[in-house]
C-alpha cells in the first residue's frame, strides 16, 4: 500500500469510479485533446464518461452528444480500466509509470493523480458504499482468486468461490453479489457469488468464451462477451442466467467490461474494428449500435 491516510480517506469517500467521461448536460462541451503538452487538462468533475485512448496511455473524457474527447490525465506507460467512485469524486485506474505499477486514483476536481495500491494488474470494482474494492490476486499455485480489499485498512479478504481460476469481477450493488469470469472447468464461463450466503451459481454453460461480465445498475441484468477469439459479441441475460439475448453481430468485443448507462437503457461497448479499438453505443432494447470514438475501457457515472 503506497497511499497516505488522507488519500485513503478520499478514496473511501469516493465509490464506483466510472471512467468513460461523458460531458454533463449542464457542463461545457469538451474539446478535442490539445497536442500541446503545456495545455491544461480538463477535470473529470465536469464529465460523465471516461475512457482510455487506443494505446491505453492516458484517460480521456467523452461527450456522447458531440463525440468530442478531452484528455484528463498526462500520458504514462499504461493507463486503463477506469472506474468511478460512487460519489463521482474520484476515478481509480490501472497504470504504470517509471516508479509505480498498479492502481492509481484521480481526483475528479483537482486532476491530481496519486498511486494507491501497488502490484494490481487486473481491473477492479468498488463496493456500492465505496468502502472496498474487489480484484484478482495471484495464488501460490499459479492460480487467480478474487479478494476484497478494505480501502481504509488495506486488509484483503479472499473470496471462497470454490476455485482458484477466477477473474474480472464486478459488484452488483442491488443485491450484494459479484459476477465474474471463471475457467474452473477449462472454459471461461460467467458465475455469480452471493456475498451474504456464500453461494456460487454458474450463469453460462457452452463451448464459447464467456468473459467480462457487467451487472446493470439495478442488478437485474448482466452484460457479457461471448464467442471466439475471432468474433466475440455482446450478450445480456437476467441475473439468474435466464433470458439470454445476443445484442451485437459480427463484432470483436474488446478486452474490457461493457459499461451500462445509469438508467440501464444503453451500453458502451469496447470493440476492435478496421481502425483499431473503438467505443460503440448499444441500445439494449433494439441492439442498434453506433460507433462513438476511438478508444477502449469506458466508465459511466
Amino acid at each position: 500500500m503506497v497511499a497516505t491516510g488522507n488519500l485513503l480517506r478520499r478514496a473511501c469517500a469516493a465509490a464506483a469510479l466510472v471512467v468513460l467521461i461523458a460531458g454533463c448536460a449542464d457542463a461545457p462541451a469538451p474539446q478535442e485533446p490539445d497536442p500541446d503538452p503545456e495545455a491544461a487538462f480538463a477535470t473529470a468533475a465536469d464529465l460523465r464518461i471516461v475512457h482510455s485512448d487506443e494505446g491505453s496511455t492516458a484517460l480521456f473524457g467523452l461527450d456522447l452528444e458531440t463525440g468530442d474527447s478531452v484528455q484528463v490525465t498526462e500520458a504514462m506507460g499504461f493507463a486503463g480500466f477506469p472506474v468511478w467512485s460512487p460519489d463521482g469524486g474520484h476515478v481509480v485506474f490501472l497504470g504504470e509509470n517509471e516508479s509505480f505499477s498498479g492502481l492509481f486514483v484521480l481526483d475528479a476536481v483537482t486532476g491530481t493523480v496519486d498511486p494507491l495500491i501497488e502490484g494490481i494488474g487486473e481491473p477492479v470494482d468498488f463496493s456500492p458504499d465505496g468502502s472496498a474494492l474487489v480484484f484478482t490476486r495471484g495464488t501460490d499455485n499459479d492460480g487467480r482468486a478474487l479478494v476484497i480489499h478494505a480501502v481504509v485498512t488495506a486488509t484483503e479478504t479472499p473470496i471462497d468461490t470454490g476455485s482458484t481460476k477466477d477473474a474480472y469481477a464486478r459488484w452488483s450493488g442491488a443485491d450484494n453479489a459479484l459476477v465474474f469470469e471463471s475457467a474452473r472447468d477449462g472454459n471461461p464461463e460467467i458465475y455469480r457469488h452471493e456475498l451474504d450466503s456464500g453461494a456460487t451459481t454458474r450463469l453460462t454453460e457452452n463451448l464459447d468464451l464467456d468473459e467480462w461480465p457487467s451487472p446493470s445498475p439495478d442488478g437485474a441484468w448482466v452484460a457479457w462477451a461471448s464467442g471466439s477469439e475471432e468474433t466475440k459479441n455482446l450478450w445480456v441475460m437476467r441475473s439468474d442466467g435466464t433470458e439470454k439475448r445476443q445484442l451485437s453481430e459480427g463484432v470483436l468485443f474488446g478486452d474490457a467490461f461493457a459499461e451500462w448507462s445509469p438508467d440501464g437503457s444503453r451500453i458502451l461497448l469496447s470493440a476492435r474494428d478496421d481502425n483499431g479499438s473503438a467505443l460503440y453505443l448499444v441500445d439494449v432494447g433494439s441492439g442498434e449500435m453506433m460507433r462513438v470514438t476511438a478508444g477502449t475501457a469506458a466508465a459511466w457515472r
